[in-house]
């Protein structure tokens, strides 16, 4: 059985941020997502915050585009730079994160030192909907993102482009009964994957059975 026993505790009020959280996601540290573009690293203090995405104006829709983080997921590389895959509506961005302090204070893990966040690359309108979703599978060769109606296959080191793994699309919008609400590559296994939908439903994936999404499992809901 697993047990949390590092226990953090961070109410609105103790933020000095005043923007409401969007997306909570705990790995090495706790990671918090507003509504105003921020995300901000917290073990057990806070650590460092920083904006990612700002509002911007679709101007071919004539429809804003939000600032707010949808979604994030983030690699450890191995050495002292973390890679960080965060989304809002419509884009997806990737950064390199590095504490400047010494290499030997961050082996050390010394407390203190600022952050730099380099962009890497980032994917304008890569979803059709919102996207919802950004999950990093167990050896870090793949993530996977998603949108109400689709799920892309990424390599981290290999950003020119993904494989669309699933599209629940319909050919008519009338015939659409379901959206995908959320993905994740399981901790454990690196080809298993599993999406929920707003029907109920939770439906597991093997990409080893096929280079399309199959599905290898589906847990219905219960009905009343």
């Amino acid at each position: 059985m697993w047990i949390n026993r590092n226990k953090i505790t961070i109410s609105q009020s103790s933020r000095k941020s005043k923007s409401e959280i969007s997306n909570v996601l705990y790995k090495k540290h706790l990671y918090i997502g507003t509504e105003s573009g921020t995300v901000e690293c917290y073990s057990p203090a806070k650590i460092y915050e920083t904006e990612y995405f700002q509002k911007k104006i679709d101007y071919l829709e004539s429809c804003d585009i939000q600032a707010k983080i949808t979604a994030f997921d983030f690699m450890e590389t191995g050495g002292i730079t973390t890679t960080t895959f965060v989304s809002n509506e419509r884009n997806i961005r990737v950064f390199d994160v590095r504490n400047n302090l010494s290499t030997i204070d961050n082996i050390n893990n010394v407390p203190g030192g600022t952050y730099s966040h380099e962009l890497v690359k980032e994917f304008t309108n890569i979803h059709a909907y919102i996207c919802n979703s950004i999950s990093l599978n167990n050896d870090n060769q793949f993530f996977i993102s998603s949108d109400y109606l689709a799920i892309n296959l990424w390599r981290p080191d290999r950003l020119e482009g993904c494989y669309n793994l699933l599209n629940i699309k319909p050919l008519k919008n009338t015939d659409l009964v379901y959206v995908i609400n959320t993905c994740k590559f399981s901790p454990y296994l690196n080809t298993i994957f599993g999406y929920s939908t707003t029907n109920g439903e939770i439906t597991f994936n093997d990409l080893r059975e096929s280079s399309k999404s199959s599905k290898i499992l589906k847990i219905l809901s219960k009905r009343f």
